[in-house]
């Protein structure tokens, strides 16, 4: 027995105020966060909602979780405010707050 799956999709038409402008916005639950903020039914219907200046964020459900943090590979020692010696900056940087103590390995030298 063969099944047969249909998928019916409504859409919603938002006249964009000033332009008079058809914009479809199928009923597709496909949430996405925009830069805004708030959350949408899907990227189409962000982009036809009137007044909305925003690009999706990510997909799901605001807000989105926190990027990665990005450490290279260069070896470049810093000593970080922190006291803790990182292999170069952009690692340093994966650490909110922390700055450039010293250029190398902890503890930095006295300053004279």
């Amino acid at each position: 027995m063969a099944c047969l799956h249909v998928m019916l999709l409504l859409a919603v038409t938002y006249i964009v105020a000033g332009n008079r402008k058809a914009c479809p916005c199928p009923l597709l639950h496909d949430p996405v966060c925009g830069t805004d903020g708030k959350m949408y039914p899907n990227e189409r219907c962000m982009k036809c909602s009137p007044g909305v200046d925003a690009e999706v964020a990510c997909k799901g459900k605001c807000p989105c979780p926190p990027k990665p943090c990005v450490c290279t590979q260069e070896l470049a020692p810093v000593c970080g405010t922190d006291g803790v010696t990182y292999p170069s900056r952009s690692c340093m940087r994966c650490k909110p707050g922390v700055k450039v103590a010293c250029q190398g390995g902890c503890p930095c030298p006295p300053k004279t």
